[in-house]
């Protein structure tokens, strides 16, 4: 077992009885939002380079083209008001 899990429980199987659930010890909530978060990047680095085609890659591909326009049309917003000094 690892020093940092809660009360020494393995993180599957948490102490019911005593303190917080284990999902709520920091060390292993940041390690899970850390592989989370890459695999997620990944995922999304595959759909914008074309190297994903299934299901989930078709359906977020559209969203992040909307994504970019929305973001494309508040930088012109911007330019705009800074050229008429706002």
């Amino acid at each position: 077992m690892h020093s940092w899990h809660y009360n020494g429980a393995p993180p599957l199987a948490p102490d019911l009885n005593t303190g917080p659930p284990f999902w709520h010890n920091p060390p292993l909530m940041r390690n899970t939002f850390r592989v989370w978060g890459n695999s997620l990047e990944t995922f999304v680095l595959e759909v914008i380079f074309g190297n994903r085609h299934d299901f989930k890659a078709n359906v977020l591909r559209p969203l992040l083209l909307a994504l970019f326009r929305l973001f494309r049309i508040g930088v012109h917003i911007r330019r705009r008001l800074f050229n008429r000094s706002f």
